[in-house]
């Protein structure tokens, strides 16, 4: 068994999904990455536990040659192939979107499959040029590590893998070589029309003349955060329920922290109460008002519809909810928190962080992921499933039928779906159930939903 191999399994064997008869989706775009990772998974599991999952983007003439060279090697390796087309390109962000497009095309293969696992091809080439962009568009410190060799989606229930992210490229390209894998080249990665392709083709070359180690040193610094992160957050675990309690921070618990944990504290804070644009300037602005005991009240708008309210010994965070009525009733739309949805003549949904609205009683609390956003109305689709307590599903077609709704209007229902295309609420008559076992060690995005009867005109 190579060393590629051998680590691939070690990447395996340590995902708590994986069984060694687990399905796993492997993403495959025929670029060298991703076929040597196919190639090595066919050594460690039969066909049958394999699913292909590959986007035909259509932004170049030749991805319809690798799409049928995808085609006839899965045919020849008997190997289930799922291939997603998409030609609705927008004119503007067309990365953001076909990132967007992909994801939502694996996450509906990991459903159809059965499977838990999804094996991406990013390498340590990839991980520091997106290390590297992150430093040059600034956010902040965790956003450092670029891309992460294991994360959760899909409520914790589907699991990403990225076992090639300590390889270098030259590492693969040999194994393809002496394993004779086939495999093609973009030659749009030349370009410099994108900021990606820029840093791969002179910033990060630049660099090497200066220091040949460079790329190692960005990877020896990246282990360096990860460590310093975990311990950070690990820390942070054992001191919260004193300085947070029911949602409100204690300010005599939090002003006897040092200058950096209160910036720590407030940061995690601020993201569980759904005020993830804070900048830097304001969260000086907010310690420096948290300190000064010659200020004990008072309210301060943190971003949009959103204000911070210091109370004395309590500080908290509310919305300010507009509840601009949003009467586009069957367009696919982006959720806008605090704003109300007309989904039909008779129900208006708002979606808001906010757990009390006067004269409104939420029909659910949902505890999301960061992954899990934007989320959006749209129309039912047949192959919808509602996730019910124990890891099972309900077809939401079914529960229209159940419901007594006729044929005509099942067509018309309106779902809240998350950013991976999970139906999460079927307005008025059910909501998935969420585990939130995986926010043990992360902080959720608290979420609460609710209706209303429209007021007939």
């Amino acid at each position: 068994m190579t060393p590629l191999v051998q680590r691939l399994q070690r990447c395996l064997n340590g995902c708590r999904f994986f069984s060694p008869q687990s399905t796993v989706v492997v993403a495959v775009s025929t670029g060298v990455d991703s076929m040597v990772l196919l190639t090595a998974l066919q050594k460690l599991l039969p066909a049958t536990q394999i699913v292909v999952a590959h986007v035909n983007h259509h932004l170049r003439s030749q991805s319809k040659i690798e799409e049928e060279y995808m085609r006839e090697y899965c045919h020849t390796h008997h190997l289930q192939l799922m291939v997603d087309e998409w030609g609705d390109h927008p004119d503007h962000g067309i990365e953001a979107a076909a990132r967007e497009e992909r994801y939502r095309f694996f996450a509906h293969v990991l459903r159809v499959a059965h499977a838990n696992i999804l094996l991406l091809a990013h390498q340590r080439d990839e991980l520091v040029e997106t290390m590297l962009m992150q430093l040059l568009r600034g956010g902040r410190i965790d956003q450092l590590m670029g891309i992460s060799s294991k994360r959760q989606f899909e409520n914790g229930q589907l699991t990403i893998l990225r076992p090639w992210l300590d390889v270098t490229k030259q590492e693969l390209i040999a194994f393809a070589k002496e394993h004779q894998v086939r495999w093609y080249e973009d030659s749009t990665n030349q370009e410099d029309e994108t900021l990606r392709n820029r840093f791969r083709n002179h910033y990060i070359p630049a660099m090497m003349k200066e220091n040949e180690r460079f790329k190692d040193h960005c990877i020896d610094y990246r282990a360096q955060l990860e460590d310093l992160l975990a311990i950070r957050d690990e820390y942070l675990q054992v001191i919260w329920e004193k300085v947070v309690q029911k949602d409100q921070l204690q300010i005599t618990v939090w002003q006897s922290l040092s200058t950096a944990l209160r910036r720590a504290v407030l940061v995690k804070w601020l993201d569980q109460r759904g005020a993830f644009q804070v900048n830097a300037e304001m969260l000086a602005n907010l310690t420096d008002w948290l300190a000064n005991s010659k200020k004990p009240s008072g309210r301060m708008q943190i971003c949009h519809q959103k204000q911070f309210i210091k109370n004395y010994s309590t500080a908290k965070i509310e919305n300010v909810p507009k509840l601009v009525m949003n009467s586009e009733p069957f367009a696919e739309t982006v959720v806008k928190f605090d704003q109300w949805k007309r989904l039909n003549e008779e129900n208006e949904c708002l979606i808001s962080h906010n757990k009390q609205i006067e004269g409104l009683v939420p029909v659910a609390e949902m505890w999301l992921q960061k992954d899990q956003l934007p989320l959006k109305w749209r129309l039912v689709h047949d192959h919808d499933r509602l996730r019910l307590k124990g890891g099972n599903h309900q077809s939401v077609r079914r529960l229209l039928i159940n419901s007594k709704l006729s044929r005509s209007k099942r067509n018309d229902v309106m779902v809240l779906a998350d950013h991976q295309d999970e139906v999460l609420w079927v307005p008025p008559l059910k909501t998935a159930w969420l585990d939130r076992t995986p926010f043990a060690h992360q902080s959720p995005i608290v979420t609460y939903l609710y209706r209303r009867k429209r007021k007939q005109k």
